[in-house]
């Protein structure tokens, strides 16, 4: 697929570099000179120097033969005007970044298809659902759905005193009600991604990401952690976008939520619409604005300012005063490895929401849904088995899947199942499948009935 993507940011940087590796024909478009020259170096793709607004700069980056336009500058008015000018083009498929919940929201003024959009992502929106879900599973690290919200990719991490903890998968198996859950991977150390077998042990340290049905989450908590306990008080820095929406959702459903926000400005507003909030005006890293949020007693701390330092250092703050969960979110990439090491609980990137979510749209067909775990290259995908692809010939335990793959879950009569080796699936049934990079090219041919998948064309 010919697909021009304007914007060469974190998210139009990382699409670039997914999307040419992953066959596809890219040009890029952006107005820092810079930028254009590395991506040119570092990529195989045509990286432009130019406004992307402009219709002869997208002439020059080759619009009239692009079958998708990717809009993702800093500016959401920018992104409309580049999706209403590849609509003229007569581009097939078009894409924008919108923050603006005016553009974005379920009342906006104007639908997408009005503005010749075929898909609006909007990051913060989806990192706001990501953390309410994280609240409302307590241990969870992060939180992935599948098949409209069916199946949950549940990550944790095995701290000292988990029932799980020191046990093989086969032991696992033998525990009552242990049916309704899979571990699906491993990660251990730095490096490390396992695709387990039965004699695999579940260490403390481990990081593991677990295949779930929502009716079945109950089952599952106990094993992972000593306790399971609701949070009750939430403590949130900064009064972002997402800080704002996370506490909306939350403060009439909490014991005590309070917002802590340094500009003034923003203060204000956010006392004047979070009713049941306390919001508090100053820095979470001041002694006695910490004192004042009660963070000795806070269940969950939420650094969600757009200061990546000033998120970390509220995070440590934080993790000194016994905050029993942090979440951090972190502008730049770079700094998801850095955080985690620091033993922070949950970790987020909008930018890199962004990504997965446009990766999403584009791997269409036979994908419906694509998910990285943690800040490996690792993949739990959610597949169409096609009308006559190889996989509905025999059953799993007959099938030559790729080393480095697990079916973990499928979908049948509405039910979850977790597939044994006797499990053979149907034509159009509806799978999740692990797999490390070097299995993702045959799993996705093996799904599919064509020899080659649609996005390599």
């Amino acid at each position: 697929m010919r697909i021009l993507i304007v914007g060469a940011g974190v998210v139009g940087s990382n699409l670039a570099a997914e999307l040419s590796m992953g066959g596809h024909v890219v040009s890029i478009v952006d107005d820092d000179v810079r930028l254009v020259r590395e991506l040119n170096d570092r990529l195989d793709v045509l990286a432009i120097a130019g406004n992307g607004a402009s219709p002869a700069c997208l002439r020059r980056a080759g619009i009239e033969d692009a079958e998708m336009v990717i809009a993702v500058t800093n500016i959401d008015e920018v992104n409309l005007v580049i999706c209403m000018l590849a609509h003229r083009f007569g581009v097939k498929y078009k894409v924008a970044r919108i923050r603006n919940e005016e553009y974005s929201g379920d009342n906006a003024f104007l639908k997408p298809e009005e503005l010749g959009i075929d898909t609006i992502i909007n990051p913060e929106h989806i990192l706001t659902s990501k953390l309410l879900q994280i609240l409302r599973t307590p241990g969870a690290t992060d939180i992935s759905s599948f098949v409209k919200g069916q199946i949950l990719l549940v990550t944790f991490d095995i701290d000292e005193g988990a029932p799980i903890a020191g046990k093989q998968l086969k032991e696992i198996r033998q525990l009552p009600n242990t049916e309704t859950f899979l571990v699906a991977a491993i990660f251990r150390g730095e490096d490390e991604a396992l695709v387990p077998r039965g004699d695999d042990e579940i260490r403390v340290g481990d990081h593991i990401a677990v295949i779930v049905g929502p009716d079945a989450l109950p089952t599952v908590l106990p094993l992972m952690q000593k306790e399971v306990r609701q949070p009750q008080r939430v403590v949130i820095f900064g009064a972002t976008m997402v800080g704002h929406a996370v506490a909306k959702a939350l403060q009439d459903h909490m014991e005590k939520v309070v917002l802590i926000e340094p500009d003034m400005e923003r203060a204000e507003e956010a006392a004047t619409e979070l009713l049941s909030t306390l919001v508090l005006q100053g820095e979470a890293t001041d002694l006695d604005i910490l004192r004042e949020a009660d963070i000795e007693h806070c269940d969950f701390f939420m650094a969600l300012s757009r200061d990546d330092e000033a998120n970390l250092l509220a995070a440590l703050m934080a993790r000194r005063f016994h905050a029993k969960n942090i979440a951090v979110m972190a502008q730049e990439p770079a700094y998801m490895p850095i955080l985690s090491s620091l033993d922070m609980d949950v970790v987020l990137n909008s930018r890199l929401a962004a990504v997965g979510a446009i990766l999403c749209f584009i791997r269409r067909g036979e994908v419906h849904m694509v998910t990285r775990i943690k800040e490996s290259e690792a993949e739990v995908i959610e597949l169409e088995a096609a009308e006559g692809a190889k996989v509905t010939k025999k059953p799993l335990k007959d099938l030559d899947l790729p080393e480095g793959s697990l079916i973990v879950a499928a979908l049948r009569d509405d039910k979850v199942v977790i597939p044994g080796g006797d499990f053979q699936i149907q034509p159009h049934e509806t799978v999740l499948v692990f797999a490390l990079p070097e299995a993702i090219e045959r799993i996705e041919r093996i799904f599919s009935s064509r020899r080659l998948f649609r996005r390599h064309q």
